[in-house]
C-alpha cells in the first residue's frame, strides 16, 4: 500500500499523498458492483435459432441437422446429448446498470420485443422480410411468382439476402 500512496516516488508518505490515495480507493469502494454467474446449457430450440430472434425460420429448420452434427467429434454421423455444452458466465455489472439490465430481460420475457428490423440488402428485400428471418418466404412475396422463381436461385423457397442482392447488383447492370 506504501509504494502506491506515494505519488512523487521519494520514500516518504506525505498526509496530502496519503489522503488523496484514500480518495482513489474509496471511490473504487463506492462503485456498488455485483458478480453474477450464470451456468446455460443451452436447448434444442437455442440450437436451432441461429440467428437469435426468439424464431425458428424454414431456412433454420432446413439447416437444422448439419448445423447439430458439426457439435459432434468429426466423422460422427448421429447427434448425441453430450454435444450440447454447458457454458458459464460470469457478468461484472455496477449496481444501477443491473437495475436496467433487469428492465430489459423482464420486456423480453414479457414478449413486447419487436421483431429484429433486418439492417442489410435492398429496401424492397428489407420491407418484404416482414419477420426479419433473413429470408422472403413466399408467404411474404408481394409481387409476381415468376419473378421470384427468378431470384430464387436455388430453388429452395426463399429468397436470401445474397440472392437479393445478386438480383439487384444484375438490374443494375441492364
Amino acid at each position: 500500500m506504501f509504494d502506491p500512496a506515494d505519488r512523487d516516488g521519494n520514500g516518504k508518505l506525505t498526509r496530502e499523498e496519503f489522503d488523496r490515495y484514500l480518495d482513489v480507493q474509496q471511490q473504487f469502494a463506492d462503485l456498488g458492483l455485483s458478480v453474477t454467474p450464470a451456468v446455460q446449457t443451452p436447448t434444442l430450440f437455442q440450437l436451432l435459432d441461429e440467428n437469435r430472434d426468439g424464431r425458428l425460420s424454414v431456412r433454420e429448420m432446413r439447416t437444422a441437422w448439419d448445423r447439430l452434427l458439426a457439435l459432434e467429434p468429426p466423422g460422427a454421423t448421429e447427434v448425441t446429448a453430450t454435444a450440447i455444452q454447458p457454458s458459464i458466465t460470469l457478468r461484472l455489472t455496477r449496481t444501477q446498470e443491473r437495475q436496467v439490465a433487469f428492465q430489459v430481460q423482464q420486456q423480453q420475457l414479457n414478449g413486447n420485443v419487436a421483431p429484429p428490423v433486418p439492417q442489410r440488402g435492398p429496401m424492397w428485400f428489407r420491407k418484404m422480410d416482414r419477420n426479419g428471418d433473413g429470408d422472403v418466404s413466399r408467404a411474404e412475396w408481394l409481387g409476381d411468382p415468376a419473378e421470384f422463381d427468378r431470384i430464387d436461385a436455388d430453388g429452395d423457397g426463399m429468397i436470401s439476402l445474397e440472392e437479393a442482392e445478386a438480383y439487384d447488383a444484375l438490374k443494375r447492370k441492364k
